[in-house]
C-alpha cells in the first residue's frame, strides 16, 4: 500500500465510543472496571475475615481499601466515557484518511494525524476497525469506507500492525 491512499467519512455514532472504550480498557490491565469491582469484593472478605479473629486495625484498613476500589471503579469508567464521548460524538462529520504515512482522522474543529509506527495493536469487529496508541484509541467505522475498499482498509492496518479479533471483556 505504499502509492495508495483511502480515503472516508462518516457521521460518528454511539456505537464508536462503546468500542473505542472496550480497547482503551485493555491496555489498562489491572484498572478495568470489573477487576476494580472485584479488587472491592476481595478486600471486604478478607476485611470480614480479620473482623471476626478480633483484629480491628487490618479489618478497618482492608475495608477502607475495598471502598476506595468500589469508588474508584465508577469514578474511573464514568470519566472515561465521557471524554470517549465528548472526543468522538462532537465536531459533526469525520473524515479518515490511510496512507503510507500513517492515519489523519479530521472534523470541523481538528485533524488529527498519527504515524503507524506509533500504534501498537490493532483490533477489528464486525463494524470497526480500532487502532490503539498507547491508552488512546483511533476508531475507523467500516461505514466510512465504501465497500469495495473494507478489505483494502484491512490490508493497509494488517501489514503495520497486528490484527486482532476485539474480544468481549
Amino acid at each position: 500500500m505504499t502509492d495508495v491512499t483511502l480515503v472516508g467519512s462518516c457521521m460518528p455514532e454511539a456505537n464508536d465510543v462503546r468500542v473505542a472504550s472496550a480497547v482503551t480498557a485493555k491496555r489498562l490491565g489491572w484498572l478495568t472496571q470489573p477487576k476494580m469491582f472485584f479488587y472491592s469484593a476481595t478486600f471486604a472478605l478478607i476485611a470480614t475475615a480479620y473482623a471476626l479473629t478480633g483484629d480491628r486495625t487490618a479489618a478497618e484498613l482492608l475495608f477502607v481499601a475495598a471502598c476506595l476500589c468500589y469508588v474508584a471503579a465508577f469514578v474511573a469508567y464514568g470519566r472515561t466515557k465521557k471524554i470517549l464521548s465528548d472526543h468522538i460524538l462532537s465536531g459533526g462529520e469525520r473524515a479518515f484518511t490511510l496512507d503510507s504515512d500513517g492515519v489523519s482522522v479530521s472534523d470541523a474543529d481538528s485533524n488529527v494525524r498519527i504515524g503507524w509506527t506509533h500504534y501498537d495493536a490493532a483490533f477489528e469487529t464486525p463494524a470497526h476497525f480500532v487502532l490503539r496508541h498507547c491508552a488512546i484509541a483511533t476508531t475507523l467505522p467500516k461505514r466510512a469506507f465504501a465497500e469495495g475498499d473494507v478489505g483494502s482498509v484491512r490490508s493497509a492496518i494488517a501489514s503495520r500492525i497486528p490484527l486482532l479479533p476485539l474480544r468481549s471483556q
